[in-house]
């Protein structure tokens, strides 16, 4: 009950990923209401954190500043916020995207805030909840991939199940940056990693599994230091990891037929060496941005 709410609807989002996006309810869908509510939330309570905020508080450990206001960049970017949504709904009319996407972006600061004026006890229970919930979402992911392509091989786009399989890798990359750090309680949470890092590859999206194994290097700072090991074995142990890593990559290219097509079929604009890799349309899309920004 002590924990910002804010953490409470991202963990619940976290599982459910696309899917409040396929309901629709009026103007908006069931992930726009949710983002108008904790907009309206923010707005609520952001002043009352101000007015605390003035007064200071306890810092959270001997590093962090005694004071938790909210830093004037901030501040000024909420300002803004404000001024550009007025000027495109004068100029441009009352429309729901526009809405949606400064409500997004006010619940990014909501959220920065709400955890900074949080005391230990609670941000730690709040990191234990996203582990948990990191945990789940890894194999319940890597079971809706496996089924999905095991009824659909090769497909990115299917929303026959709970949600898309390239959303869910999206969202993968922040599980992952959650189960990683620290050390695990139990089995579960030992190769959740790994369960995403599957799961990922199996949606077939390409930057996310690249950025999977990327932060796999990372996987070796849970272990415990021992006064027995020697200095620059994490080091050691990094360059094996990414040499691993770099060789699970290329095998995934290489064996992997539909990872290996999403690179290789398609409008391949981009030329790495003697290799072309299709940038799915993207290449011209930035093209015709750039010409015209």
């Amino acid at each position: 009950a002590e924990l910002p709410f804010t953490v409470s609807v991202g963990a619940s989002l976290m599982l459910l990923v696309d899917a409040p996006r396929l309901i629709q309810l009026g103007p908006v869908t069931l992930s726009g209401a949710i983002t108008l509510l904790v907009a309206a939330l923010t707005i609520c309570l952001l002043p009352s954190y101000f007015v605390s905020g003035l007064g200071g508080a306890r810092p959270l450990t001997a590093f962090q500043s005694p004071s938790r206001s909210l830093p004037w960049s901030l501040w000024a970017f909420l300002l803004l916020l404000s001024g550009s949504l007025a000027m495109t709904l004068l100029s441009s009319g009352i429309s729901s995207e526009t809405i949606q996407n400064a409500c997004a972006y006010l619940t990014f600061v909501g959220a920065i805030a709400f955890a900074a004026a949080a005391t230990p006890p609670v941000a730690i229970r709040g990191w234990e909840l996203m582990q948990a919930i990191s945990t789940w979402f890894a194999y319940i992911a890597l079971a809706i991939t496996v089924v999905e392509q095991i009824v659909a091989p090769g497909t990115v786009d299917n929303t026959r199940f709970v949600f898309t399989p390239r959303s869910m890798a999206m969202v993968g990359v922040i599980a992952l940056a959650i189960v990683i750090p620290g050390t695990p309680r139990n089995h579960w949470q030992r190769f959740a990693p790994f369960a995403l890092i599957i799961a990922m590859a199996l949606s077939l999206s390409r930057t996310c599994t690249i950025v999977g194994l990327a932060m796999m290097v990372f996987f070796v700072l849970r272990a415990n230091r021992t006064k027995s090991r020697k200095t620059g074995g994490r080091l050691f142990r990094s360059f094996f990891v990414a040499a691993v890593i770099t060789g699970c990559a290329y095998l995934l290219v290489t064996y992997y037929t539909p990872f290996r097509n999403r690179f290789l079929v398609g409008d391949n604009a981009w030329d790495v060496g003697d290799v072309a890799i299709s940038s799915q349309g993207r290449a011209k899309l930035w093209q015709l941005l750039l010409s015209n920004s």
